[in-house]
């Protein structure tokens, strides 16, 4: 379930890098044989919930490359246009919107499931690594000793996305060594490369959520009804199928996210719904809220009487594409 961004970037050439020196410091390149991060991700044999799968002493890449922005960046020879001057935190475009701001522009190029946490960027650059937080400085370069205490101290931990930026050759070895850190703490990596420094993005207002929310309830009219229990458990089992049917329907990514969504229903004495509406939407899903509306007046009782219900609906988040770092092959 995503959303694609709102905007779309025109991107121009670009670039990424290791945790050695960049190719203008003279320092030697890879050896043919030696995988790059850029080789790797060429081809995917089998996707796996991971970046990169530990295969008999080697790497492959068990996630394809995707992205919101077309065209796709190409892995970038070195970061140090990027990190001259230190950019002011950094803007991350996802398959499910924008997050972040700052002065450095990425884009994801593997799935990852809905933010819910701080989302921070770890750049494998040439003289070391480089984290960043939207907002402020990017940190480093940490060295390959030095980094796991700087994730842990910047503040990454469960439920944070991590845009992982590599360049063109970086090493298996070295992507994997970052990954299986951002592992150990628990967050979510997503593999991204820089935007050009002239990238613009157009923004689009908020879709208003208000509509169909409660106001004072009148008093009800009619006899007051008392459906059997096993009645009761029915409509409201089906109630929840159509509702989770609603959720299919959309394609946002605060649907994706999750949250409550709880509805007043008014049922009149033939057991038809009279009138519903919104008592709270922690989700702000205008498509998914408008579809339960919709949903709920079709909500019929066999017994006679009027009704006033409060229907709670918990939205789980959709994990289906987070993603680890490591994973073992079978």
């Amino acid at each position: 379930m995503r959303a694609l961004l709102a905007c779309l970037a025109l991107v121009a050439a670009c670039a990424p890098a290791p945790l050695a020196d960049e190719s203008t410091t003279g320092a030697e390149a890879p050896s043919p044989e030696a995988p790059t991060v850029e080789s790797l991700f060429l081809h995917v044999d089998e996707e796996r919930p991971c970046l990169l799968v530990a295969r008999d002493g080697a790497y492959t890449a068990g996630r394809p490359l995707e992205t919101a922005v077309r065209p796709r960046p190409p892995f970038p020879e070195g970061l140090r246009a990027h990190l001259t001057p230190p950019p002011g935190g950094f803007v991350l475009y996802t398959l499910y919107g924008r997050f972040g701001a700052g002065e450095l522009s990425l884009t994801a190029v593997t799935r990852h499931a809905p933010p819910i946490g701080p989302v921070f960027a770890l750049l494998l650059a040439g003289d070391g690594a480089y984290l960043g937080k939207p907002h402020e400085d990017l940190e480093g370069p940490f060295d390959r000793h030095a980094l796991p205490g700087a994730l842990a101290s910047i503040g990454i931990a469960e439920d944070a996305l991590v845009a992982v930026v590599p360049r063109a050759h970086t090493s298996a070895d070295e992507l994997a060594e970052a990954l299986a850190l951002l592992d150990a703490l628990g967050a979510e990596p997503v593999l991204a490369l820089p935007l050009p420094p002239e990238t613009r993005h157009r923004a689009v207002a908020p879709d208003a959520t208000s509509g169909g929310t409660c106001g004072a309830a009148p008093a009800l009219e009619g006899e007051p009804g008392e459906p059997a229990p096993h009645e009761l458990r029915e409509v409201v089992a089906r109630f929840s199928a159509a509702a989770a049917e609603c959720r299919k329907g959309t394609a946002s990514y605060e649907a994706a996210r999750g949250g409550a969504l709880e509805l007043r229903v008014r049922v009149g004495g033939d057991g038809t719904v009279g009138d519903v509406c919104v008592e709270r939407d922690s989700i702000g899903d205008v498509a998914l809220r408008d579809c339960a509306l919709r949903a709920a007046r079709e909500i019929r009782f066999e017994s006679a009487g009027a009704l006033e219900l409060r229907v709670p609906l918990r939205f789980k988040r959709d994990e289906r594409d987070r993603a680890r770092g490591l994973c073992a092959s079978p």
